[in-house]
């Protein structure tokens, strides 16, 4: 069972009323990524793939497309492209590895532009995500063209789910030689306790924390060390006014507490 453990918490029972809460560092970002470089002609599966199991890719040569070439003529040496024809597409498939918003996605497509046959990029397509931004950056040129590389950033509104990307060639066909799909979402946010002696009360204090950071058990100990014993409170944690909040007595003598979930 996979668990988190907010740290410890000393209550002072002879204390007045007052609020006690520890601020954790701000979450960091979750980052995942998927590389097709196409480097075979059956090449389905990301050759660098690190947080999408199961991610697999479909290239569906257009009108024209000659699909997937060892090399290209030009003096870039690429190896592994798809020549995708009037309106060719890849799909990139994320399988297991969904994204689940609030998440940023960024894509980027290596392909070629020569300004005469191939003269207009590939479009590309995350449904369920608006775009963001999108820029384009040039490889080293040749003197027949040169290889691009296409640069759209997504953001995937909260409680959105991200199954696939699609990048499309235009009519004037295009030739792609890596897709990149990489993913930065917030972590969960993390509990953090409020400690708060009731002051008409001052034999009981509640313990509480946001809604936003999800339901977790709430355990106390008489003492810490190796050998403390953490036990779960019997009494169920109710959701009041946006908070999880449950109300125990102070009068057991030094006490500690901790979240976990």
């Amino acid at each position: 069972m996979k668990t988190q453990t907010l740290k410890h918490l000393t209550l002072a029972l002879a204390a007045g009323s007052g609020l006690l809460a520890l601020t954790p560092a701000a979450p960091a970002a979750a980052a995942r990524t998927a590389t097709w470089r196409f480097e075979a002609a059956d090449a389905a599966a990301p050759e660098v793939n690190a947080g999408f199991p199961g991610a697999t890719a479909q290239v569906s040569p257009g009108q024209g497309g000659l699909g997937w070439m060892a090399s290209f003529p030009d003096s870039s040496g690429a190896v592994g492209t798809h020549d995708l024809g009037n309106q060719g597409r890849v799909t990139a498939d994320l399988a297991s590895g969904s994204i689940i918003g609030p998440a940023q996605i960024t894509v980027r497509v290596r392909q070629w532009f020569d300004g005469w046959i191939f003269s207009q990029l590939a479009a590309v397509a995350v449904p369920g995500a608006t775009l963001s931004t999108a820029s384009v950056g040039q490889m080293k040129p040749s003197t027949v063209g040169s290889w691009l590389v296409s640069e759209n950033v997504f953001e995937v509104p909260a409680g959105a789910v991200v199954s696939r990307v699609e990048i499309s060639s235009s009519t004037s066909g295009g030739v792609v030689d890596e897709v990149s799909v990489s993913t930065t979402a917030p972590l969960p946010e993390a509990p953090v306790l409020a400690i708060e002696v009731s002051a008409e009360n001052p034999g009981e204090i509640t313990l509480s924390w946001s809604e936003t950071a999800g339901p977790a058990t709430v355990e106390s100990t008489g003492g810490l060390g190796p050998d403390a014993g953490w036990e779960a409170l019997e009494l169920e944690p109710q959701l009041v006014n946006g908070r999880y909040q449950v109300t125990v007595s102070s009068t057991d003598g030094a006490r500690y507490f901790r979240l976990r979930r």
